[in-house]
């Protein structure tokens, strides 16, 4: 089980749900299951789906956590990537906080999710 944790302004309170890391299951599936948000085009084109993500576990691998060439145009698209942050990405494996909630793919750690 993954336990998310959603935090939001508009929250009372934060939200930790327990997710059993099913095949395939997208951030903004769980969140329209539990009517946090509402989803986009669900491709990964428009960028409205945008949140931050923060592993939290120490030992969290880079491989869950980077971008794919899908989410990096998008967000350079919506200004919540920056050149900058790009770079550092493509050169020094640095994950990103910023993902689109259509494309992160939940896995079995802790997460905790913005937006």
């Amino acid at each position: 089980m993954a336990a998310v944790t959603f935090l939001n302004p508009g929250l009372r309170d934060k939200i930790v749900l327990d997710i059993s890391p099913e095949e395939g299951r997208t951030l903004s599936s769980v969140m329209s299951q539990y009517q946090l948000r509402e989803v986009c085009c669900g491709k990964g084109q428009c960028g409205s789906c945008a949140v931050k993500i923060a592993p939290q576990r120490a030992d969290a691998t880079p491989q869950s956590i980077l971008l794919s060439k899908k989410e990096k145009r998008a967000l350079l698209k919506r200004r919540k990537l920056s050149w900058s942050e790009f770079d550092a990405q493509t050169l020094n494996d640095m994950p990103s906080l910023w993902r689109l909630a259509c494309q992160y793919v939940i896995r079995d750690e802790p997460i905790l999710v913005a937006f």
